[in-house]
Formats: structure tokens, sequence, C-alpha cells
């Protein structure tokens, strides 16, 4: 009896030992499903029609990482455009001409030598020269008078340039304003100098003589130039004049 109870409980223990291993295996295959199930089957969603889309989570990353198309860009440009500073331009200045109130033609000037002329202005025509014996443009106009006699200014303006020219002597160039330029050629003497204001009816030299003109009678050889070109003086200072033959018979 002792023996038969042995093998009973042997056995007894065997098929719980089995049933345990078994039970075991069941549960792994069982969990093994399940995660199968959760992370790699896919997943049926149903449309609007009713038929199923399947969609997996491969598919969605990659729906995820592709480029969106067509679709309107709604973001805000945050970019600012630089901010352009404007400088004020400063004020351009004007330097006033001091003799604006000297207006050619029209100013009450005063002659430069005396009344008497002995060469006109020739206004482009040739005329002769009994110094160089030909014939050739005057520019200006000859003053009669005597050597050493008061040269005067026409009227206010501002001495640009006294020199020694070969052919007209010693030179004083004044700018009387409005682009009338005067030059006094032929002196024997100046009393001015670069840069001088000088007012109308003042002594600027005295008379000498003119080596380009020097077989003439003593004179005063007189250009005026309106806006860089030679003008007739006497009409420019709305004066007349008279023959030196004249004035001297007189």
């Amino acid at each position: 009896m002792i023996k038969k109870n042995n093998s009973f409980y042997k056995k007894k223990s065997l098929f719980a030992s089995k049933g345990f291993y078994i039970a075991l295996s069941l549960c792994v295959v069982a969990a093994g499903v399940t995660v199968f199930t959760i992370v790699g089957s896919p997943e049926k969603v149903p449309d609007e029609e009713g038929t199923s889309i399947v969609k997996t989570t491969e598919n969605n990353e990659k729906q995820a990482r592709a480029k969106a198309t067509g679709v309107a860009d709604d973001r805000q440009n945050t970019t600012q455009p630089p901010e352009t500073t404007t400088v004020p331009e400063e004020p351009k200045t004007t330097t006033a001409d001091p003799y604006a109130q000297n207006v050619p033609y029209k100013t009450q000037y005063v002659l430069p030598l005396s009344t008497a002329i002995s060469k006109d202005f020739s206004n482009g025509e040739l005329v002769f020269s009994k110094t160089t014996n030909d014939w050739r443009v005057h520019q200006g106009i000859d003053f009669s008078g005597a050597l050493g006699s008061n040269v005067k200014a026409i009227s206010s303006g501002a001495v640009t340039n006294v020199f020694d020219d070969t052919l007209w002597g010693k030179v004083v160039e004044i700018n009387h304003g409005n682009g009338l330029v005067a030059r006094y050629c032929g002196l024997a003497s100046v009393g001015v100098k670069t840069g001088d204001s000088v007012e109308s009816g003042a002594v600027i030299g005295k008379l000498g003589e003119v080596p380009i003109e020097k077989a003439e009678v003593a004179h005063l050889h007189f250009e005026t130039k309106l806006n860089g070109k030679y003008v007739d003086s006497l009409a420019v200072m709305n004066k007349t004049g008279e023959s030196a033959q004249k004035a001297m018979a007189e």
C-alpha cells in the first residue's frame, strides 16, 4: 500500500510540473501576439464612404516627413527692411554780387579819362594801325589825354588783376558787377592792387603809353567785356564821346 501511494504522488507531481510549463509557454505566445497586434498590425479606419483605409505607423512617419505642396505659406515675415536715414542737405550758400546795382547800359558811369576819342571800337571790322602798319580789329576805345593824367574807375567794383603786358603796358582789370569787366591799359603807374574795392570815379593810376599803339597820340586803351564778350564801351556806359581833333580845337 505504501508503494502505490508513492507512485501516485510522483505521477501527480510530474503532471503538475508539466502543466506549469505549458501554461507559461501559452502566456509567452499570447504576449507576443498582443505586441504584434499593437505595434505592427495595420489599423483600419473607415472613410466617409464606408471603405477602410489602412494606416500604419511607418506610413504616418513618411507622411509627416513629406514636403507639403499646394499649401499657402501664412507665416508672417519677421525680417524687417533696414532703416534708412535721410540726411538733410545743407542749404547752399550763394555769394551775392556786391556790385549787383551796376547794370550795364543803365548805370550812371563816369568816363575813365576825357571825352576825346582817338580811335573807336571797330565792332569786328578791321582798322589800320600806324604802329604795326597793318589792318586789325580794335576791341576797345582809345581815350586821348596828356601823359600823367588821372585814370578813373568807371563805377564801383573789385580789382581782379594788375599786371604788366608787353603789348598793352601796365593793365588794371576791374569787375564792375553783372558780368561787366573792364581793362584799363597803358598806365604809367598803378595805385591799386588785386583784391581792392574801388568806388565810382576813384583814381586807379596815371596815364602812360600803350606799346602796341605807340605811334598814336597819348591815350588810354579801354576795353569792356560783358559776360566774356567784347562790347562797345560807350554803349555799355550809355555815354557819347567826341573825336580827339574836336576836343583839342575847343
